[in-house]
């Protein structure tokens, strides 16, 4: 536990959880109120709040299962590097597997062919590693971004958490 402190400050944690957190809950509204409006058609309301409750649960879920996997990879890595270059990097690939887990879906669901994409995500991974590795500032940008996206980040969390209440009081 005293190297977990030693490594992640409570800023660079809350950095990587808003990362982690922020696309997640992003796509997972957009699809959910796509669907919606089809829902209210056919379902009753209280199955409604309940498919909207699993939803957000899901997402919490999903954004501590990412978050658990960054700060293992952020214990393998060097002390020294997780501070400095780490949690940038591990920033802005979250933001950037996201928007290509997205991309990714949509070509899945359209039947496009996926080969290029594999090739050009991991040129943009390289491409941005070695954009934070070179300039500083750009994780310092990352930086000031996740400031500004805790806000939000807490109401995801404050409905992710009425949403879990939801789905537990819905299977006692």
């Amino acid at each position: 536990m005293v190297t977990f402190k030693q490594r992640f400050t409570t800023q660079g944690l809350i950095q990587l959880f808003v990362y982690c957190a922020f696309p997640v809950h992003v796509w997972a509204l957009i699809n959910m109120f796509r669907d919606v409006p089809s829902w209210v058609l056919y379902m009753p309301s209280g199955d409604v709040i309940g498919s909207v409750a699993y939803t957000l649960s899901f997402a919490l879920i999903e954004s501590l299962i990412i978050l658990l996997v960054v700060l293992f990879v952020g214990m393998i890595v060097p002390k020294r590097w997780v501070l400095e270059k780490y949690i940038p990097m591990a920033s802005s690939w979250l933001v950037e597997l996201s928007v290509m887990a997205i991309v990714f879906q949509y070509f899945i669901i359209h039947h496009l062919p996926k080969r290029n994409l594999v090739i050009g995500f991991a040129l943009i991974l390289a491409v941005s590693t070695f954009l934070i590795l070179r300039f500083p500032k750009v994780g310092d940008a990352l930086r000031w971004i996740g400031e500004r996206l805790v806000v939000l980040s807490l109401i995801y969390l404050f409905f992710d958490l009425f949403g879990l209440l939801v789905v537990v009081f819905r299977n006692v």
